[in-house]
């Protein structure tokens, strides 16, 4: 498919898309059991923002595959080491785009950017700055 015609498919499904998983019940459970994320969209970027738990970079995994971006974080919680793991699926592929990611104290903010920059690779991990 070409890149113009497939932006006009999944561009239109964007606002249901945001629109089904805010509202979902199980969105609002993981906010609470997990660590809280929101989406949001620019002009070029869709921009993921996590609240995790006291963490370092190095404690953090984050790989895309498909349209799913999933984020792994071992974390020290009541003395205790616990993983947590969120994964945002997209109706999209995201694996083809380029995607940055920024630890800054408590808040990790994911860039995808809305441009094509490969060819899918399948399952590919994440850098985070």
């Amino acid at each position: 498919m070409n890149n113009k015609k497939d932006k006009q498919n999944w561009n239109g499904n964007m606002e249901d898309w945001l629109k089904d998983f805010f509202l979902d019940p199980l969105t609002t459970f993981l906010d609470e059991a997990e660590f809280r994320i929101d989406v949001f969209e620019t002009e070029n970027y869709y921009i993921i923002e996590a609240l995790l738990p006291p963490c370092k970079k190095e404690d953090l995994n984050i790989s895309a595959e498909n349209d799913a971006l999933t984020i792994m974080v071992n974390c020290l919680i009541n003395r205790n080491i616990e993983k947590k793991q969120r994964t945002v699926s997209f109706p999209f592929s995201i694996d083809t785009k380029e995607i940055q990611a920024v630890l800054n104290r408590e808040i990790l903010e994911i860039l995808i950017s809305k441009q094509a920059v490969a060819k899918s690779k399948g399952k590919k991990s994440i850098i985070i700055k």
